[in-house]
């Protein structure tokens, strides 16, 4: 794999203070004609059972938003527990 290949697996992303975040991709989700990305923090890649940041992706834009309606987060979590079990998300 090259260098450009191993950067385009992460996400930088800025907080509301304007520090930046690096996350690892680990998933695209399609749902009802929509993208989203399950994202590992940088900090938690090597743990066992990391925390999941899911976000809304927009593919045209390139652009990522915070996925703040819990019914939407809700039915993006349970279609990654329906391909990976709830077990494994969760510990």
């Amino acid at each position: 794999m090259t260098n450009a290949e191993e950067e385009s697996d992460w996400l930088e992303l800025e907080d509301e203070k304007g520090k930046l975040h690096r996350y690892l991709i680990s998933e695209l989700v399609e749902l009802d004609e929509r993208n989203y990305l399950a994202l590992v923090p940088e900090s938690s890649v090597d743990m066992k059972l990391p925390p999941l940041v899911l976000v809304r992706y927009y593919l045209e834009e390139d652009h990522v938003e915070e996925l703040d309606d819990a019914l939407e987060y809700q039915k993006v979590f349970h279609q990654l527990s329906n391909k990976y079990g709830e077990k494994a998300l969760l510990g």
